[in-house]
């Protein structure tokens, strides 16, 4: 298959959005959020992050450099609820358009739809046991083991489940400045969010940071390695 043909299709959407009082003001916030991922990730991205029915969204992207980062971006914004994500990598049938990922069809939105669809029905049928709220699939064929890097990122996510709303405040500022960086100067950072470089620390320990954006490195590497 044509590698410049393969694509990784990202779809999300808020858990439990029909209970949303302000859903309007929520797709608003999210239609702003998008338009920055679309223009700070363009070079990564083939068909820009788009809502389409309900509060679902999608992407399509050429690149798995910044999936991660993405997802971690978009799902630290909102501090009331949680939204779930799947990955699919593959071909896309359909001609696709820079300006909406909408309309596309193929390997990468099959196995999109099929991880994000394994999240939801896992953690409904399981909620003793969650998944992390985004989740990869790919070709059996391939030779990437998703089950290893699925497995690694819901041991990671339990982590981030206990994160408070400042704390995720935090990690957004932190996400969108810094990426998964460690190398950020705290004093620096703590003068942006308004606290003390000690309050910072504090925090910082607390919600196991550097051990959290540790692990998303090693999964980050690994599969660029693997699919670059």
């Amino acid at each position: 298959m044509e590698k410049d043909n393969m694509h990784f299709t990202v779809i999300g959407d808020f858990i439990g959005s029909q209970k949303l009082t302000n859903r309007y003001d929520v797709q608003e916030e999210l239609r702003k959020i998008l338009n920055r991922i679309n223009r700070k990730y363009k070079s990564d991205i083939t068909s820009n992050f788009s809502i389409g029915k309900g509060d679902e969204f999608q992407g399509n992207l050429n690149k798995i450099d910044n999936i991660v980062l993405i997802i971690h971006e978009i799902m630290s914004e909102f501090l009331d609820f949680d939204i779930r994500f799947g990955i699919g990598y593959g071909s896309i049938d359909t001609k696709y358009f820079k300006t909406n990922a909408y309309g596309s069809d193929g390997e990468s939105w099959y196995f999109a739809r099929k991880a994000i669809d394994e999240v939801k029905d896992h953690n409904e049928k399981n909620p003793q046991y969650h998944y992390a709220n985004y989740r990869f699939c790919f070709r059996e064929q391939s030779d990437i083991d998703t089950d290893f890097y699925n497995g690694m990122i819901n041991n990671n996510f339990l982590i981030y489940k206990d994160w408070t709303k400042k704390q995720r405040g935090v990690a957004n500022y932190l996400f969108k400045q810094h990426g998964f960086n460690d190398d950020f100067i705290q004093k620096e950072v703590a003068k942006k969010i308004e606290t003390s470089s000690q309050n910072l620390n504090k925090t910082l320990k607390s919600m196991n940071y550097y051990y959290y954006i540790t692990f998303l490195n090693l999964i980050n590497d690994k599969l660029k390695g693997e699919l670059s």
